[in-house]
């Protein structure tokens, strides 16, 4: 399955010696030990109120494979036939992602909680087209998308953390950054970018021209 199990006896399976190729071990019996145990909970917010229908995992050391639930209307979620050992606990749900470590098989108390999203807001200017505005976020592990409208835009329920905020029509685009706050909003302006153009000739040592060549724009957006 997913999850290791442990050897019935000691902390290895002991060896099984094959002494050359023509050798052919058989009667082989490989006994575990299947100790069930449950891990049970509730994910919240930072305010206490219950977090339903949240993805939660029970990832095990040195194992490929996780448990999963999902939490009920009063944000409670349960965990069973888990092998005995410790785990990692992490709730994920579109208000954001926390985790608890080293959980051991059996407990029933653990508590996840989730800060309360907060709100990018603000207006776009100079642009000719209809704007499209996206907010990414590395330590969020968020991407938010909506469409301005007479200006201004809003992009909700957005978890706490440090985000790039992105303005774009057609080849129109502003950038600025923004820090959301639990249960804030962050107000930005976004003005659009003159563009322009850089010409150039591409030569060898030799001053002599050089047909093909890859040239790169290294600038605020990596335009190549």
């Amino acid at each position: 399955g997913s999850l290791k199990f442990p050897p019935a006896l000691g902390k290895r399976f002991p060896p099984i010696a094959v002494a050359d190729g023509k050798t052919r071990v058989t009667g082989v019996r490989i006994a575990i030990r299947y100790e069930r145990k449950a891990i049970a909970g509730r994910v919240q917010t930072t305010k206490g109120a219950p977090l339903p229908d949240v993805l939660v995992r029970a990832e095990a050391k040195r194992s490929w494979g996780a448990a999963t639930a999902r939490t009920t209307v009063d944000g409670t979620f349960t965990f069973r036939d888990l092998p005995d050992g410790t785990y990692t606990v992490r709730a994920t749900g579109t208000r954001g992602t926390t985790f608890v470590e080293n959980v051991a098989a059996g407990r029933r108390d653990v508590v996840l909680s989730i800060p309360e999203p907060g709100t990018i807001a603000g207006t776009v200017t100079g642009f000719s087209g209809q704007v499209v505005v996206m907010a990414y976020s590395a330590t969020a592990r968020a991407e938010l998308r909506a469409s301005a409208k007479d200006g201004a835009f809003e992009l909700r329920n957005v978890p706490p953390g440090e985000y790039n905020v992105v303005a774009i029509a057609g080849d129109e685009h502003a950038t600025v950054e923004a820090t959301v706050a639990e249960g804030a909003t962050a107000t930005v302006k976004l003005v659009v970018r003159a563009s322009g153009s850089v010409t150039g000739t591409a030569v060898d040592e030799t001053g002599a021209p050089v047909a093909n060549a890859r040239c790169n724009l290294n600038g605020g957006n990596n335009l190549t």
